[in-house]
Parts: C-alpha cells; sequence; structure tokens
C-alpha cells in the first residue's frame, strides 16, 4: 500500500513539469486573426521568441523553429511535407541517373518545391514568433501548478515531509 502511494507521488513529480501547464500555453492558431504585426517593434522590448533565431533555426534544420516557438505540431507537418519533397527530388535523380523518361522534370519540381517550402515555412515561423510574443506581452496573466516538497514543523523540534500542489498566478 505504501509502495504504490510512494509510485503514485514519484509519477505526480515527472509527470508534472511534463505537462508544464498545457491548458495555459497560448497557442498561435488562439490569437492569428487578432493581432496584427505592423508595428512589431516599437511594441515588444524583450520578446519571448526570437524571430531571428527561429528564423535562422528553421532555414538551417527545416521545422526547428516551430519547436523552438512551441508549435510542434505545425513543425510535424512542416518536417512532413519536407521529406515529401525532397523525397520527390531524390527519387527524380535515380530515374535520371538510370535514364528514365521523366527523371529530371520529377527532380527539379522536387527542387523547388522544398526551395519554395523552406521559403515560406521561415515566413511562416517568424509571424508566429511575432504573434505569440505580442500575445504574451498583452496577456501578462499566467498560471502554473507543479508538484511541491516541503517540511512541516510539528512543534518541539519535530519537522514532517509533506507533498502537495503548487499554485503560482502572475499578474
Amino acid at each position: 500500500m505504501i509502495i504504490h502511494k510512494i509510485t503514485l507521488a514519484f509519477l505526480i513529480l515527472l509527470l508534472f513539469p511534463c505537462l508544464d501547464t498545457y491548458g495555459q500555453k497560448i497557442r498561435y492558431k488562439d490569437f492569428k486573426s487578432d493581432i496584427s504585426t505592423k508595428h512589431y517593434k516599437q511594441t515588444i522590448e524583450s520578446p519571448k521568441y526570437s524571430p531571428v533565431i527561429a528564423g535562422v533555426c528553421n532555414s538551417i534544420l527545416l521545422s526547428s523553429g516551430y519547436f523552438y516557438v512551441g508549435e510542434p505540431i505545425r513543425g510535424a507537418f512542416v518536417l512532413g511535407s519536407g521529406l515529401v519533397t525532397s523525397s520527390t527530388f531524390i527519387y527524380g535523380l535515380i530515374m535520371t541517373m538510370s535514364t528514365e523518361q521523366g527523371g529530371r522534370a520529377l527532380m527539379f519540381s522536387g527542387v523547388a518545391a522544398t526551395g519554395l517550402l523552406i521559403i515560406w515555412s521561415v515566413f511562416d515561423v517568424v509571424k508566429i514568433a511575432k504573434v505569440k510574443n505580442l500575445a504574451y506581452h498583452d496577456t501578462n496573466v499566467s498560471l502554473s501548478v507543479g508538484p511541491d516538497l516541503f517540511r512541516i514543523n510539528q512543534g518541539g523540534g519535530r519537522n514532517i515531509a509533506a507533498y502537495g500542489l503548487r499554485f503560482v498566478i502572475n499578474f
């Protein structure tokens, strides 16, 4: 019985940092139509996500910028699209080397599609970083929940260890 409680406490302590208040995160799709990035430089002083870092990461390694700005699902779709367009190029290259008909066209279409995808994704991730920074700037309220271990003074010099949840609200 005690082992089950210890195991449960350990799992809670292990999983809560992984959850990171999932429901409280600012998502791009919630704010993309409400926020304009025209006056971005005048509004944001200390951004949470750097648009430059997001764009550079995304141009070096496709979809890594999306993971940086906290949009992993969108990043996975872009990465999948990049794999498909790169595979089209490789298949066209193989067809060209084996002198099959239509290999060059397939190879060049794969190169063009991959290049366009990279360019679009860099502009997209920079816009996402800007919109999320503006959303964080507009909403300064945050809530976080996490595990906490603390000692309770029982009097007479007796302290016992206790565990529970910590709620933090910032305005």
